[in-house]
């Protein structure tokens, strides 16, 4: 890697404190409007739970193909609520879920975090499981190769200037 390359890379992926205008931009990018306060808890949250802007940026595409940024998103079919889509065998209060953004998100993370600590080590996309749960061979299934590349580039895409760079990264 050239030294610009280098630093983009340490940049996006060991930088503890999480850039509000970058999730800012990811949330402009996924829909086209600018929403300040959805990027202020968004970041708010990947801080306390010390993720790092890429990890952050992950989660912040979840939330967008999860539910397109509803807080108040119910989905009939596999009983998963508010923006980050919890699944209904986990233990929490799905009404305050569904009407207090900051709990949703908090609830959320600590899903990620779970599949973070245990799989990250091991899988190169660890945050598919998120939408899979922890069977063995989900991550191969089509729909999560998808939810994965739907994640994916919304990070790629973020910076068309950084788009060859960060398509180089060995995390890709």
């Amino acid at each position: 890697m050239d030294i610009k390359t280098t630093f983009v890379y340490l940049m996006f992926n060991y930088e503890l404190v999480v850039d509000k205008k970058y999730m800012s931009d990811i949330i402009h990018n996924n829909t086209g409007r600018r929403d300040e306060r959805l990027a202020s808890v968004i970041t708010e949250t990947c801080n306390k739970y010390k993720f790092n802007n890429k990890d952050c940026a992950i989660y912040n595409n979840i939330l967008f193909a999860e539910s397109s940024y509803r807080l108040n998103m119910v989905n009939k079919k596999t009983k998963d609520y508010c923006m980050a889509q919890i699944n209904h065998t986990h233990k929490v209060n799905k009404q305050k879920a569904l009407t207090n953004l900051q709990y949703c998100l908090e609830e959320g993370i600590k899903i990620l975090s779970y599949f973070k600590r245990r799989f990250k080590k091991s899988e190169a996309h660890w945050f598919g499981r998120y939408n899979c749960g922890t069977r063995s061979s989900c991550l191969s299934r089509p729909k999560t190769k998808k939810y994965i590349n739907k994640i994916l580039s919304g990070i790629i895409a973020h910076k068309k200037e950084d788009k060859k760079i960060l398509a180089t990264n060995p995390w890709n």
